[in-house]
C-alpha cells in the first residue's frame, strides 16, 4: 500500500441513519456526483497534469468512500496518495463536502492522516485489506478492473514531487562491489529495494537528505534515469507522491 490513510464517520443525529440504504440508487447517485472546484484544486496543486486528470481522481476518491461505507468490518488504506489528495481536496470545501456526506452515507466521513503510533486494540484485531484484496473488491462493486489512476509511479514526471515514506523506518545506502544500495532497516531485517552503479550513489543521498523533492532536482541522473528510478522505489514504497 502506498499510505494508511482512512476515513472516519461522524453521525449526525438530526440526518437520516448513517449508511441505512446504500444501495444502487445511492451509488447512482454518488457517481452522478461531479465537484469541478476539486479538480481545479488539483491541477494548481500539480498532483496533476490537467484538470481532467483531476477529475478522474475524484472520480476515483468517491468510489473510495463507497467501498469503505459499504464494507466496515475491514480496514481499507488509500492504495493511492494521489487519489487520497482528491478526497482531502474535497474536505477542504466544508459545505459542499459536508452536504454530500450527509445526503450519500447519511454522516460526515472524516480524513484521518496516517501515522507511526501504535494503532488501537480495536485496529490491532481488524482486517486490513492488502492493495490486491481492494482490487479485487473493487471489481465485484464495479465491474471494471482498478484504473490505471490509482498507480502512482505512473504519473511520475521531472517535475513530480515526491516524499520519502517516512513509516519505513531507518533507510540508507550502502555500498557493495561498485554498487550502491538503497537499504531499509538493519541487520537481518534489512532489506535492499534498489541497486545502482555506485557513480548513481549521490542520487540516493540526495533523496534520503532532502526527504521531500521534485524529481527533477535529483543529481547526477538524466530525466528518464531519475524518473525510471523514482518509480522502482516507489513500488518499493520507499517514495510516495506528495501533494
Amino acid at each position: 500500500m502506498s499510505s494508511s490513510t482512512d476515513a472516519a464517520f461522524e453521525t449526525a443525529p438530526t440526518e437520516r441513519r448513517p449508511f441505512a440504504d446504500l444501495n444502487a440508487a445511492r451509488l447512482r447517485e454518488l457517481l452522478a456526483f461531479e465537484a469541478p472546484y476539486v479538480a481545479e484544486k488539483l491541477y494548481e496543486n500539480k498532483t496533476v497534469e490537467s484538470v481532467a486528470e483531476g477529475q478522474v481522481l475524484f472520480e476515483e476518491a468517491k468510489k473510495y468512500l463507497w467501498l469503505i461505507a459499504t464494507d466496515r468490518e475491514r480496514g481499507y488504506p488509500v492504495p493511492s496518495l494521489r487519489v487520497d489528495e482528491a478526497w482531502h481536496q474535497f474536505i477542504l470545501f466544508t459545505s459542499e463536502c459536508r452536504e454530500f456526506c450527509q445526503r450519500i452515507f447519511g454522516c460526515i466521513m472524516h480524513h484521518a492522516p496516517p501515522t507511526r503510533e501504535a494503532p488501537g486494540e480495536a485496529e490491532k484485531t481488524q482486517e486490513i485489506v492488502t492493495r490486491e484484496g481492494f482490487a479485487l473488491r473493487y471489481r465485484e462493486v464495479f465491474g471494471v478492473e482498478l484504473p490505471d489512476a490509482w498507480d502512482d509511479e505512473r504519473a511520475v514526471l521531472p517535475r513530480q514531487r515526491l516524499v520519502v515514506n517516512e513509516l519505513l523506518g531507518a533507510t540508507h545506502v550502502r555500498y557493495q562491489a561498485k554498487k550502491a544500495e538503497l537499504v531499509v532497516g538493519d541487520g537481518d531485517l534489512a532489506s535492499v529495494c534498489v541497486r545502482v552503479d555506485d557513480w548513481a550513489a549521490p542520487a540516493l543521498d540526495f533523496m534520503l537528505a532532502k526527504g521531500v523533492f521534485y524529481v527533477r532536482e535529483i543529481p547526477v541522473l538524466d530525466d528518464d534515469e531519475k524518473v525510471a528510478l523514482c518509480k522502482a522505489l516507489m513500488r518499493s514504497s520507499v517514495l510516495l507522491c506528495a501533494p
